[in-house]
């Protein structure tokens, strides 16, 4: 990869990070109250829970099958996979339109945001789609291209309405819906979206084995966000919730987003080193040297710098610098995980994958109710810390499980050899 290359990939996942994380920011600052942005927070959760479960189906997907095939054959999976996405999302933003309607009288749930996110969904997961069929086609520059449009446009239209009317949680998302669509433009115009000819009963029958211990593992994770997130709620309320995941938005969505775009770029190169059968082992020494340094770095930076700007920029959400720490370091575990979890994907490991998620994913929830029903708000912070200690200790063990798999004994001959392994 050049350095060019390299350095497209950083500018697009800053970009990203920082628009994703920008959509819970807005809500904080914007919305009249700390339980109204908690409202507009739990549906964005839910629907960048879909966005999770398209990455797993279809874009995990894509970065490993649309690498090294002809430019026929890798024409035909990104339209196959656009498709599968239209339809996922299809059923999502179906889902979350009746389950708003269906929550709202029970928990702190807007129906209405509810609705106008799931309707949003479509085109949000398509934008996210084309992205990694980008990074598949080494071309890295297009989601970069595709990023700024969406937060030029989001940008434009939130200023413009903010500046015309009280800003209410559906014209954030109207402008996000907005921001999302005219991002699919270029994508679509580069060929990293594709629809004509694309089918998604083609799609599943010919990756199933692939996604189908991805998906898993993503819906294990996105169960445990919105179990958080309802049980938060529901316990100590959408005031609470808003603290929560303000500061997690802030704290550990630029991480989160980092590290799907490092898994982005690091796995088709490590798949193609894989197939050649090279020893992986000094190039993963080298991703957990440097990320182990980023690591360090962030978690000084965020102490630093998160609580002078809660009293100085947000005061009303002062009463949330205690949960600082733990995402903090939170975000560093994320940070060292990253050259594991990369591998665990490029190899192919959907199961390895899977049951790191499933111990993650146990522990946290246990760790979150009793943190939350004995030391509050800090509590379900803490809580958070430890599922996810439980989930890095659990990527170590199986990473090195699969690098004394195939990286010693029994190096991978091609990555189609690889599918029956993993079922």
């Amino acid at each position: 990869m050049s350095v060019p290359r390299k350095l497209i990939n950083i500018a697009d996942q800053a970009l990203s990070g920082a628009s994703n994380a920008a959509n819970i920011a807005l809500a904080a600052l914007l919305l009249p109250s700390p339980a109204a942005a908690g409202a507009m927070m739990l549906a964005l959760t839910f629907g960048f829970a879909a966005v999770s479960l398209n990455r797993a189906a279809v874009g995990d997907v894509l970065l490993i099958e649309a690498t090294s095939e002809n430019p026929a054959t890798r024409n035909q999976i990104v339209a196959d996979g656009t498709r599968a996405s239209i339809s996922l999302s299809m059923l999502a933003g179906l889902a979350m339109v009746v389950g708003g309607t269906v929550l709202s009288p029970f928990a702190a749930v807007d129906a209405n945001v509810f609705a106008m996110v799931g309707l949003a969904l479509p085109v949000v997961v398509l934008q996210d789609t084309g992205r990694y069929a980008a990074f598949a086609a080494r071309q890295p520059h297009r989601a970069l291209v595709s990023d700024a449009t969406w937060v030029i446009v989001q940008a434009a239209i939130t200023i413009a309405l903010a500046a015309t009317r009280d800003v209410s949680a559906s014209i954030l998302v109207l402008a996000w819906a907005a921001g999302a669509a005219a991002a699919c433009v270029p994508l679509a115009r580069g060929g990293a979206l594709r629809w004509s000819g694309g089918r998604t009963q083609r799609w599943l029958s010919r990756n199933r084995r692939t996604f189908g211990w991805f998906s898993l593992a993503s819906i294990i994770g996105q169960a445990l966000v919105q179990t958080v997130a309802i049980s938060i709620t529901g316990i100590l309320g959408a005031a609470a919730y808003a603290a929560f995941r303000f500061i997690q938005t802030i704290v550990l969505s630029p991480v989160q987003n980092l590290m799907m775009a490092a898994i982005g770029i690091i796995v088709p190169s490590m798949s193609r080193q894989l197939s050649r059968k090279d020893d992986p082992r000094p190039g993963l020494r080298r991703l957990l040297v440097t990320f182990a340094a980023a690591a360090m770095l962030t978690l000084l930076a965020i102490n630093a710098a998160v609580p002078w700007a809660l009293r100085q920029l947000t005061p009303s959400y002062e009463y949330a610098i205690p949960l600082v720490l733990p995402a903090s370091l939170q975000a560093a575990l994320y940070l060292t995980q990253i050259p594991v979890a990369a591998l665990l994907r490029a190899t192919r490991s959907g199961k390895a994958v899977t049951a790191a998620a499933a111990i993650q994913a146990s522990t946290t929830i246990v760790a979150v109710a009793l943190g939350a029903l004995f030391y509050q708000l800090p509590g379900t912070a803490w809580g958070l810390l430890v599922g996810t200690f439980a989930g890095w200790i659990a990527h170590v063990y199986l990473g090195r499980k699969v690098i004394h798999q195939h990286g010693t004994s029994a190096p991978i001959s091609s990555m189609s050899d690889r599918k029956a392994n993993m079922s």
